[in-house]
């Protein structure tokens, strides 16, 4: 398996849980502007991690502590290397540096490194699958790998420590600055006590990596207690440097209209446009305990995760971004905010002109004004609107409509974990295929697999091709590519062994197009079945005739990856097998 990518479509939180998920081992290269760093990993486990410029051998990290000195180490190196002792061992004789010291102190880097990376939320990546190491990363290798949700999970903790001690001054050149006034930190904005996690929220916390454990906070021996402790009261806070709730001068609605008693519930508003935040943040004033709106898409995100780790469930309302090239990002957002709470209700946001179809990866669409004034003196003119933007968000804050959205997420994880048994049934090995290609049938409208050898991709089966003037299985057999005749999406997918979706481009995309049916879809997707070192198969997806976006593809690449260690078990078996 390998994974080559950018930082902004796919976080470091996302890429460790795929390839914890698949237990590769290999290493992780990163690349951004606040530096490059690598993270080595054994069967899905971190055991190593170094950022450039730092410490990154055992040497260099102890010299930096002050530890030993560089004569001290050197004398240890070689002694072990003459009585042929663990370095550890040589290091306690020469050095008096105690096993259990040098252990704490290469679980401290490593830690201290992945979660440094946590924050590079823009750049390049790419994790090769690999088992030699240079003696050096061996030097700071972990007996034992750290699983990577802890790793999250941590790197949550300390924000939020970070933030309550007023750490404006640690933050990392990567963290934007927000627009409005008006954001605390969640742990200074909460009562005293959290509210116990629902179930929901339970499960959510727990896809941050760690069971879920709420605690009660002392309170702050400055801050005097409330004299007649209840309900937090509804506010709405905005993201922005300066700390304290923004107060909401203007109201959408009218004074005179009754407005019901707070929901229980949390509210995470996230639209780049500033007139509209203004809009939201008057329309929503006192809907529910607390309301967060934010322009910036990363910010939100930390704050959500905030949240998450104590056991509290927002629900989230994220803009619909224009046809531009920001566009090319909202996917990878949600598909991040799925990955750490499966079930955690997303709104669309729209303009009101634009129809009410759910988009993809959406639970439910809501509704602001096209382009709202920055004049809050006509405001009233959206009073109709605000009232039933209000009135939409009701039932999802008080979890009425979480059920639907849960059996939905927990539906794709059966499936998911059906597939991978069965994948891992000895007695289904000659299946491997078929399962893959039924799996594929489920996310997919149209898909096609074919079998690569001796440069050539030879079709094997189909779903879906036959009601679109497509060819049946017999058909599909009759297809041979050459390498002079290979869509050019394929050849991209073989070289570079990752999957790949987009529009048809070439003449032999479109070659491929037309003997697959009578249309040529607008978006297609291909991806690569690796075995021995090598892609075996291709499988290429479309959502033809009806043309809805492609679905997010992780559960099908997870599938791939465990289908190609299935087929290296079956070849390794083989092998024994004739050589017994």
């Amino acid at each position: 398996m390998s994974l080559v990518g950018s930082l902004e479509d796919l976080g470091l939180v996302d890429i460790l849980q795929i390839v914890s998920l698949s237990r590769k081992s290999g290493m992780l290269m990163l690349r951004s502007e606040s530096g490059d760093g690598r993270i080595v990993l054994r069967d899905g486990l971190v055991q190593g991690a170094a950022i450039k410029g730092e410490p990154d051998d055992l040497r260099s990290l102890l010299l930096a502590k002050g530890w030993v000195d560089a004569h001290g180490f050197d004398r240890a190196r070689s002694l072990a290397g003459d009585a042929s002792l663990a370095l550890d061992e040589a290091l306690a004789r020469e050095c008096a540096l105690a096993p259990e010291r040098l252990a704490s102190l290469r679980r401290e880097h490593v830690e201290r490194s992945v979660i440094r990376m946590f924050g590079w939320r823009s750049g390049e990546f790419s994790f090769e699958v690999r088992d030699d190491l240079s003696a050096e990363d061996r030097e700071l290798f972990l007996p034992s790998g750290l699983n990577t949700q802890y790793l999250a999970m941590e790197a949550t903790r300390l924000g939020d420590e970070g933030v309550q001690l007023g750490g404006a001054e640690a933050a990392s050149d990567d963290a934007l600055e927000p627009v409005f006034s008006g954001e605390e930190s969640i742990a200074a904005e909460d009562p005293p006590f959290a509210p116990p996690p629902l179930p929901a929220a339970a499960v959510d916390a727990l896809a941050l990596g760690t069971a879920l454990r709420v605690e009660s906070e002392e309170e702050p021996a400055d801050v005097p207690p409330a004299e007649e402790p209840g309900p937090e009261p509804a506010e709405v806070v905005i993201a922005g440097p300066t700390a304290g709730p923004t107060p909401v001068a203007v109201s959408v609605l009218s004074d005179s209209i009754p407005r019901p008693a707070a929901a229980e519930g949390y509210l995470v508003a996230i639209d780049s446009d500033l007139s509209s935040l203004e809009w939201l943040k008057a329309s929503l004033n006192g809907l529910c305990t607390r309301v967060h709106i934010f322009q910036n898409r990363d910010a939100a995100f930390d704050r959500i995760r905030q949240y998450l780790t104590r056991g509290i469930v927002p629900t989230v309302v994220l803009a619909e971004v224009s046809a531009d090239r920001s566009a090319q990002r909202a996917p990878s957002f949600e598909r991040r905010l799925r990955a750490i709470a499966p079930a955690m209700p997303i709104l669309a946001l729209r303009p009101e002109h634009r129809g009410e179809s759910v988009p993809d990866g959406a639970d439910g669409v809501v509704f602001r004004p096209n382009s709202p004034t920055a004049d809050p003196k006509r405001w009233h003119l959206y009073r109709a609107l605000a009232t039933r933007l209000r009135s939409e968000l009701e039932p999802w804050l008080r979890g009425d409509h979480k059920v639907t959205a849960r059996r939905r997420a927990l539906g794709a994880l059966a499936r998911l974990k059906g597939v991978s048994d069965r994948l891992r049934d000895p007695s289904t090995q000659g299946e491997v295929l078929t399962l893959v290609l039924d799996f594929a049938a489920e996310q997919f409208a149209r898909v096609a697999m074919f079998m690569v050898r001796d440069d050539l991709a030879i079709g094997m089966a189909q779903r879906g091709l036959r009601p679109t003037g497509g060819p049946d299985d017999a058909g599909m057999r009759a297809i041979e590519l050459a390498p002079d005749a290979m869509p050019e999406l394929f050849e991209e997918v073989l070289a570079q062994r990752v999957a790949r979706r987009g529009a048809i481009r070439g003449p032999r995309d479109r070659a491929l197009a037309v003997r697959l049916g009578a249309a040529t879809p607008r978006e297609v997707y291909a991806a690569p079945i690796e075995s021995g070192g090598r892609v075996v198969a291709l499988v290429y997806a479309d959502n033809l005739p009806d043309e809805k976006p492609l679905p997010d593809p992780t559960a099908f690449e997870i599938v791939l990856h465990e289908a190609g260690l299935v087929l290296d078990r079956a070849v390794l078996e083989r092998a024994l097998a004739e050589r017994g």
